[in-house]
């Protein structure tokens, strides 16, 4: 199973690889922060059972980007936004076998702070990791009758 911290992990890590020169908070915000910055929240994640103990997760995901300086910043913020808009718009990987494929990208800046927030929907099988309840075939025997 995908958790939280993986799908936290790999967004990380997606930004490190698009602004290295850029450091991710992991502290509260609000305790102060060097700037330029990164902080990235899950607003809100709702998690169900579906058909065939499937579980089904939607994660929508803000970035908080502060700008250099506080009170002139409009162009870098344009070029940021537009990063990180390219970046989230296409599939990424969560682990080596498991992608996902964001949900539109919406970007809005509220006092002087970038927020680019988009969805990202999970579904999996309950029992995806241990294989539990199914076997795993070695040997497939297949007869042929020839009619006619």
């Amino acid at each position: 199973m995908i958790t939280l911290s993986q799908v936290m992990q790999a967004i990380c890590h997606k930004l490190t690889h698009l602004m290295p020169e850029v450091p991710i908070q992991s502290n509260d915000i609000e305790e102060g922060f060097d700037r330029p910055s990164l902080f990235v929240e899950f607003v809100d994640v709702k998690t169900a059972t579906s058909i065939g103990n499937q579980r089904e997760r939607n994660i929508e995901v803000t970035i908080f980007y502060f700008p250099s300086d506080r009170y002139e910043y409009e162009i870098e913020l344009l070029e940021k936004q537009e990063t990180l808009e390219e970046a989230f718009r296409n599939p990424f990987v969560i682990t080596e076998s498991f992608y996902v494929f964001p949900d539109e990208v919406d970007s809005i800046v509220t006092d002087g702070v970038l927020q680019t927030s988009f969805s990202i929907y999970l579904l999996e099988r309950a029992d995806q990791d241990s294989g539990a309840g199914s076997e795993m075939m070695e040997h497939l025997k297949v007869k042929v009758r020839k009619e006619g």
